[in-house]
């Protein structure tokens, strides 16, 4: 059952990565669309664990599944790294502290939130 769950979650989650990052590139706002998913994903495991916290059916289909999903650590990484190639290193580490910094903050504000 838990593996069907996360399968689910993880269905929906990375369609919703993938049209979250659409919508940001064609904002055109300057901020990574890896960033902004990384960082509503943080708000939201933030609201979604206290909602949670004692069920493990919701907590493995919604934050296993789907925000496992909607969150990626290795495409941040990957942006990190290829900022730093592109001859901007300063850019890249900015990327870096805000997105962890943010993460941390806004899984916090959603923490306290629910």
């Amino acid at each position: 059952m838990m593996i069907l769950l996360t399968a689910v979650g993880g269905f929906f989650g990375a369609i919703a990565r993938y049209l979250t990052s659409k919508l940001f590139k064609r904002l055109n706002s300057g901020f990574s669309a890896t960033m902004a998913v990384n960082l509503l994903g943080s708000f939201l495991m933030g609201l979604a664990a206290r909602a949670a916290w004692d069920d493990l059916n919701w907590r493995t289909l919604v934050i296993t599944g789907f925000l496992g999903a909607f969150t990626t650590f290795s495409t941040f990484m990957y942006d990190a790294v290829e900022l730093a190639e592109e001859k901007l290193p300063f850019k890249s580490l900015i990327y870096v502290v805000l997105t962890l910094i943010g993460g941390l903050l806004l899984f916090m504000m959603g923490w306290s939130l629910s």
